[in-house]
């Protein structure tokens, strides 16, 4: 297997960057263009330049630890490494390559031997400011191995409430490489996305806020639940009208979630529903129904923003309304990987989400600016 440009480019920066400066960099790649891929590389480089470096691969969630692994098992099977995580029932803690659930090992520094380095996936999740695991784990790493280096890689690098999460006061302190989604979609590595946004809104105008800027899901869920069986009876019939076969929706809590999968049941569509209290067996089993074409359409409260590879997804359904342009990009990200099956990916949106932040590739460019068809709802950028 060979690294595609961008991901060589990618390694390439990361190393440059390690050896001209003395802070912590950043690879910002968009959902689909082979995190783990690249993350794998670098390990697989650094190994056989350096045959005692010490790595650990920090992720908040099990399957991002699967996977990751697996990426390093499929480009150098004889690499040598441990996981550590509760979940998974794995406890390794003396290979040079450790991959770690930040919650099973964030206060255990001590029970490892030095490492040279932390690579932290999904690195928008470390807190700009005050404790948090990730610091906790960091700062005690580094009493063992004070020229430790911590490398981030992330979709999304911004925060919301604390915007970019590189510079000189966090963790990190540079973006030393970034993909755009424009060039890898031009390229055929990423599927193009094509939205549509309802006239089917919530009214937000009295759901609260949280401090942490996003809304409070409780007040948010009882203006959601009010559009569903509009939106659902709406859906239904775009993907049918589409042919859309693999359809993953976002809704807001349990509670909304049950209403929009029995909204699909009463149109004859089968939608089970996952959430973080969803046993791993079952978690398992669904997304493998899903993937195989089982269900065509799988909802989901907070699971399948990250580490969810389906490639081939082909309609995103954004019915939760969020003001986190990072927890959007993640949402429409899922259906950015490239499959046989589909041409593009279809992203419907019933939470003002693209109006609010625009389409993924001006995230953070200023003003949003759209058009939108009233006939069929197709919203693309003026361009």
């Amino acid at each position: 297997m060979n690294p595609r440009p961008y991901q060589a480019e990618a390694v390439a920066a990361l190393n440059q960057a390690l050896r001209e400066r003395d802070d912590n960099p950043c690879i910002v790649l968009p959902t689909g263009a082979g995190k783990s891929l690249v993350i794998a590389w670098t390990i697989q480089q650094w190994r056989i330049y350096v045959p005692h470096f010490r790595i650990i691969v920090l992720a908040h969630r099990r399957e991002l630890i699967e996977q990751n692994a697996a990426e390093l098992a499929t480009i150098a099977p004889d690499a040598e490494y441990g996981i550590y995580a509760a979940g998974l029932d794995r406890r390794d803690t003396d290979q040079g390559v450790i991959y770690a659930t930040i919650d099973s090992v964030y206060n255990k520094a001590i029970y490892f031997s030095a490492f040279d380095a932390i690579i932290v996936d999904e690195a928008h999740r470390i807190p700009a400011k005050g404790e948090g695991k990730y610091r906790t784990f960091i700062a005690d790493a580094k009493r063992a191995n004070p020229a430790l280096r911590v490398v981030g890689f992330t979709a999304t690098p911004y925060r919301l409430g604390c915007g970019p999460i590189c510079h000189p006061q966090h963790i990190l302190n540079h973006v030393a490489y970034e993909a755009p989604i424009t060039q890898l979609i031009a390229d055929g590595y990423l599927s193009p996305l094509r939205a549509k946004i309802s006239s089917n809104q919530p009214d937000l105008s009295n759901v609260r806020k949280s401090s942490t800027g996003d809304y409070v899901v409780a007040s948010l869920a009882s203006a959601v639940d009010a559009v569903v069986s509009k939106a659902v009876s709406e859906i239904v019939g775009i993907i049918n009208a589409e042919k859309r076969r693999c359809v993953v929706v976002f809704c807001v809590n349990r509670e909304h979630c049950q209403h929009v999968s029995q909204a699909f049941a009463a149109h004859g569509i089968a939608a089970p529903m996952v959430d973080g209290n969803t046993d791993k067996t079952t978690r398992r089993q669904t997304v493998e129904d899903f993937r195989s074409g089982k269900y065509r359409v799988l909802c989901n409260i907070n699971v399948y923003t990250e580490g969810f590879n389906v490639k081939q997804v082909d309609c995103v359904v954004l019915l939760r309304p969020t003001l986190s342009a990072g927890l959007y990009q993640q949402m429409c990200g899922r259906g950015l990987r490239v499959h046989p099956s589909k041409t593009d990916c279809l992203v419907l949106d019933y939470g003002d989400n693209i109006n609010r932040h625009g389409p993924l590739d001006q995230l953070g460019g200023g003003e949003v600016r759209l058009v939108t068809c009233g006939s069929c709802r197709t919203s693309p950028p003026p361009s």
